[in-house]
């Protein structure tokens, strides 16, 4: 594990999502989430899959955009789901299995763009993100918010730092490079919109 991912998954609001796990994992019937339909129990397996993968998305998000990936000097990295998997130690089906879970509580969403290059689409890594419901679901609103201003301050400090806008480092790559091939004016120009701190994380995709 590298020293960045390592601090990363060290965060507050990542320490506080695992710690809940924990809990949730002692007690399953306590969280009505980790019951089914039917209110039987979800099998501890699967709510163990979920556990680690929920851990993982958290741990690999962005604050501000709720995005999984990470800010980079040439855009906003996006983790794959092989990636997930890698870092949960599992195969990418446990990882569906884990994903179709979440979307059943609206955890999470996960967007394909596409992009029609030489006569047929080619779809672009997909942009996964972490629901407020699912901060709100688990009683983190508050830790999330805190979580969001202080992340809002440093990709401020970073932006100016690299001179880069701060929508630049939270769009995805693939996503800037279809762009450039339109682009007109600068990046700093592009995102003018996104220079005030208030309006950070209005990211367009």
């Amino acid at each position: 594990m590298t020293k960045r991912n390592l601090q990363r998954s060290n965060r507050g609001l990542a320490k506080l999502n695992r710690l809940h796990w924990d809990n949730v994992i002692k007690c399953p019937s306590a969280s009505a989430f980790a019951l089914s339909d039917r209110g039987c129990a979800v099998r501890m397996s699967l709510l163990l899959d979920v556990a680690k993968f929920m851990d993982v998305m958290i741990s690999e998000m962005d604050f501000i955009t709720n995005k999984i990936g990470v800010d980079t000097r040439s855009g906003f990295l996006v983790r794959t789901w092989a990636y997930i998997a890698d870092k949960m130690g599992v195969p990418e089906w446990r990882v569906k299995q884990c994903k179709i879970f979440a979307e059943s509580r609206e955890w999470v969403t996960s967007d394909q763009p596409k992009e029609y290059e030489n006569g047929e689409w080619v779809c672009l890594a997909s942009i996964k993100r972490v629901t407020q419901k699912y901060f709100d679901d688990l009683g983190l609103t508050k830790a999330k918010e805190e979580a969001k201003n202080a992340a809002i301050t440093k990709i401020v400090d970073k932006s100016k730092s690299m001179s880069l806008p701060v929508g630049y480092l939270l769009t995805p790559i693939s996503m800037l490079r279809k762009i450039k091939k339109t682009l007109t004016v600068s990046w700093e120009a592009y995102f003018k919109d996104y220079k005030n701190r208030k309006r950070c994380a209005d990211i367009p995709y």
